[in-house]
Parts: structure tokens; C-alpha cells; sequence
């Protein structure tokens, strides 16, 4: 994988050692991060991602030394250092070196790095999707409000679970039984031309962009709803079959679980 690394104030080609044995971050994960595309000479909501980021940083007890404004800066000169044609992942990130008091992290070691590497568009081959017994957590037991490293553990275990029953990308739900999104990405059901998400809930930090802009960001025209759903209590027919994330893109969903038939379509827009 070719990557370049900004980090205190050089770009540096390759995988750049950042985190000492003893930092805060390596041991108990005070490390927040955002993911946005370059491609085709565009850089989608980059600008939001960079807020996001800024926001899920301050929630995390540390104190970014960079605004937003300065972090697109630097990510836009990072693109240039790629060919045109690439396909790339950009990913900001603070992390906390030291602790106030073991566990708390000191927001004046606060470190930065942007890398940026390059990431295949997808081919288009589809994915599958189940149930997952796994859930999402709510704002008293994770910081729910902040896109922090700590959180994906949890995205891992959901989709090995699927995958060790011959799925990819499983559907997770809240406390309470609610849908919430892939284990990678917000769900969109879609049926007769109005998609429908599950509403914004404290069990994942909230897009970058705002939903009504979803249909302006990928150049179609749809009606965009909220709704609380449940597995189970509503039946779509199949309309069409997408999802869209930060890594992989645009795709399609190829088959369900049964379990998983009263939801049958999905639409995604992913954040990570």
C-alpha cells in the first residue's frame, strides 16, 4: 500500500512509527480519527469530515492544535503528492501521549497525524449481509459521541460473527432492538423512490454531512425520511440494491438472511 503521512510538520512516504510504548493512546485508546475519498479529482464533504473531527477530539479530553480549515489544508497538499488518477483514503487523526492521572488523557499532549494511501475503488461484486447478535452501545457505556479508534472493536467482532456464517456485512442494533446501521455503515431502505434511515441515535457519532444533503452528494434526486425500525415490523419490496461508504464506495447487496426479509433493501451511506 503506498501512503504518505504528515506528522510534525513533514510528509513522510510509508508506514511512519508514531506511538511509544508508554503513550496514553497505545495503552488505553485516546485516539480519534476521520476517513474521507479522494478520487476522480474530487474529495466529497472533506471539508465536514475535518469539523467532525475537531468536535470528536474535544470530546475525548483533548485539545487539537490544528482547526478543521488548517486539516483540509493539509489533506488537499497531500493528494497532490499522489497521481491524478489515484484512488485514495484520507485519514486525520489525534491521539493522546500522556495521562493526567493514568486514565484520563492530558489534552496538552495531544498529537496529530494525516495519512493519506491509496485505495481501490470497488469492482462491483456485491456483498451479503445477516443479523448480528452483536450491539451498538449507547452514550453511558461509549463515547457514542466522538469517532474514536475504541469503538470499532466491537464493528470487528459483529463482522467476523457474519463471516463465520458465510456473510459479509451484518446489520447491528441498539440497546432497545432498534436498527442502527452495518457494522460498517448507515442503512438505507429504499421503496418507490423515498429511502428511509433509521433515525440519528446516540449509539454512533452522526454523519458529516447532514441527510437531506445525501441525495445532492451523490447527484440523484429522492425524498429522504427518518423513521425508527425494528426487524421485523416493516416490509419493503426490493426497489434497489446499494451501498455507498467512505472505503469501498458504491456496491450492491447480492443476498440476506432469512431473518433479515422484512428489511429487504439497502441503501447506505457509510462514515467511516
Amino acid at each position: 500500500m503506498v501512503s504518505q503521512t504528515y506528522v510534525d510538520g513533514d510528509w513522510i512516504e510509508g508506514n511512519v512509527p508514531l506511538i511509544g510504548a508508554d503513550s496514553h493512546a497505545i495503552w488505553l485508546g485516546s485516539i480519534t480519527f476521520d476517513g474521507a475519498r479522494a478520487f476522480e479529482g474530487v474529495t466529497p464533504d472533506l471539508d465536514r469530515h475535518c469539523d467532525r473531527l475537531i468536535n470528536s477530539t474535544k470530546v475525548m479530553n483533548m485539545e487539537p492544535m490544528l482547526s478543521a480549515g488548517e486539516i483540509e489544508e493539509l489533506a488537499l497538499d497531500g493528494v497532490k503528492r499522489f497521481a491524478p488518477e489515484s484512488a485514495l483514503y484520507i485519514r486525520p487523526m489525534f491521539w493522546a501521549d500522556a495521562a493526567l492521572d493514568v486514565l484520563v488523557p492530558d489534552p496538552e499532549s495531544t498529537r496529530f497525524a494525516l495519512t493519506i494511501f491509496e485505495a481501490a475503488m470497488p469492482t462491483g461484486a456485491g456483498f451479503s449481509c445477516c443479523l448480528s447478535t452483536y450491539r451498538r452501545p449507547g452514550p453511558e457505556t461509549a463515547p457514542t459521541d466522538a469517532k474514536a479508534s475504541c469503538h470499532y472493536p466491537n464493528s470487528s467482532r459483529a463482522l467476523i460473527e457474519a463471516r463465520n456464517r458465510g456473510f459479509q456485512n451484518p446489520v447491528m442494533r441498539d440497546g432497545l432492538g432498534h436498527v442502527a446501521e452495518f457494522a460498517t455503515s448507515n442503512i438505507w431502505i429504499v421503496k418507490d423512490g423515498v429511502a428511509i434511515t433509521p433515525e440519528v441515535t446516540v449509539t454512533a457519532v452522526c454523519p458529516p454531512a447532514p441527510f437531506e444533503n445525501c441525495s445532492t452528494s451523490i447527484d440523484i434526486q429522492i425524498d429522504i425520511i427518518t423513521n425508527t425500525i425494528k426487524v421485523g415490523t416493516k416490509s419493503y419490496m426490493i426497489d434497489t440494491c446499494q451501498f455507498y461508504n467512505m472505503i469501498n464506495m458504491i456496491n450492491y447487496m447480492r443476498y440476506i438472511s432469512k431473518i433479515l426479509v422484512g428489511l429487504v433493501i439497502f441503501f447506505y451511506i457509510t462514515l467511516s
